[in-house]
């Protein structure tokens, strides 16, 4: 038994794909469209490199998105300074800064559509 996944809902399942691939460096593994009536969705399974958990966005075709604010995802990167830049680049913004803290550099990005990614420098 173990960790599997994080599941987040969005709005734009192509768009969000693409924000984690330019800025985290994830890939699509697969995709698949479930369900009927208000559970129909379609959703995206992404990891980075090798098996571990995975980032699954999933987009319901009649409910709404959920107010961001419900999960914080959190990722080890190599540099915060230049993954907080490409964030922006890729049409997210920025809540708090890259700074030192508790001996490591982090910093919390918004995806486009406001999910928060909290961001930390391997050491």
């Amino acid at each position: 038994m173990g960790f599997t996944f994080t599941k987040v809902v969005v709005g734009d399942l192509d768009a969000q794909c693409g924000f984690y691939g330019a800025v985290l460096g994830l890939k699509a593994v697969h995709r698949m469209a479930n369900g009927e009536g208000a559970e129909k969705h379609e959703q995206v399974v992404l990891r980075g490199d090798g098996e571990g958990p995975s980032l699954v966005l999933v987009a319901y075709s009649s409910r709404e998105v959920p107010v961001p604010g419900e999960a914080v995802l959190g990722f080890e990167v190599a540099d915060v300074d230049v993954t907080v830049h490409g964030a922006v680049a890729a049409g997210g913004s920025v809540r708090v800064a890259p700074k030192s803290a508790g001996g490591r550099r982090l910093a919390v990005v918004l995806d486009p559509e406001g999910h928060a990614v909290e961001l930390l420098q391997k050491p």
